[in-house]
């Protein structure tokens, strides 16, 4: 959950070193709602799959021990998940509320998509195709608002720097999103068929969703790639091949989740690495 909520923060990290209109304290204001509302937005979707996966997750002897919603309906445990549920939920519409109505919407959205993603009513996470499409937007939903109330709607339509590198945030953490998903799905394999869980990993079988993830890992890393050289962020290009170069030497089953670690280098050097080198050269 950590690392989606800290996507909520892309767009404030971009525009540390880009021009932005978030130079008000009213600007400010909104914003921290804004990333209130998406954190609770996070914890809803986790809490609320957990509710609604008791009685599959019953039938996993590890997942059964960490979902307090296996657990009996009396126990403390149970209620104060519900509590938790149903808070984050009001909270994340009232912050989003706050912010504006149209940040209302991304909330409410938002908090429809945990409803139906894994709830009886639809189970999109049960259903062909739709189980990578919501998580997508998933992940979406999580990053697009603060990052559109920084830089504008209009980051959306056009062909210039900006415009590109809002393309390739958008379909790096499309495609971070999709990866998380489908490395998730691929353990779950044996007991999502036990289960009758109708998965996109389970229709297309293991073999060819690792063919598919490589055709995603080249498209996410090419995403990097502009993002990087757009941010004139060459020595975290280097980091980040320095450092999947030797998970794919050591250990090729950390290698599957390196994206992410990806971003963490990108930030580093973006926020810290290179204007510190910047000052030292200016200095010399």
């Amino acid at each position: 959950m950590l690392g989606t909520a800290l996507l909520v923060f892309t767009g404030l990290v971009f525009s540390i070193r880009q021009p932005s209109d978030i130079n008000q304290a009213s600007d400010l204001f909104g914003a921290t709602f804004i990333v209130l509302s998406m954190v609770f937005f996070n914890i809803y979707i986790w809490i609320s799959n957990d509710y609604y996966d008791a009685p599959y997750d019953a039938e996993d002897s590890y997942k059964k021990t960490r979902n307090v919603f296996c657990g009996r309906r009396e126990s403390s445990d149970y209620k104060i998940g519900l509590i938790v549920m149903w808070f984050s939920l009001i909270a994340g519409l009232i912050c989003g509320g706050i912010a504006g109505f149209e940040y209302f919407l991304f909330a409410m959205a938002g908090m429809l998509l945990a409803y139906l993603y894994s709830s009886p009513t639809f189970r999109a996470k049960s259903r062909v195709g739709f189980d990578w499409i919501f998580h997508v937007v998933w992940f979406q939903i999580t990053f697009l608002p603060l990052y559109l109330y920084i830089f504008g709607f209009d980051v959306i339509w056009g062909i210039e720097s900006k415009h590109i590198q809002f393309y390739s945030v958008f379909l790096y953490i499309s495609l971070l999103s999709l990866l998380a998903q489908i490395n998730h799905q691929i353990p779950d394999y044996s007991i999502d068929l036990q289960t009758n869980q109708r998965t996109t990993v389970v229709a297309l079988g293991v073999k060819n969703t690792i063919t598919l993830r490589y055709v995603f890992y080249f498209i996410i890393a090419i995403s990097v790639i502009v993002i990087c050289l757009l941010n004139d962020a060459i020595l975290a290009l280097l980091m980040m091949a320095a450092y999947t170069l030797y998970l794919l030497k050591t250990d090729m089953k950390k290698a599957a989740d390196v994206p992410l670690p990806w971003l963490y280098l990108f930030v580093l050097d973006y926020l810290i690495l290179s204007p510190i080198l910047s000052f030292v050269l200016a200095a010399l």
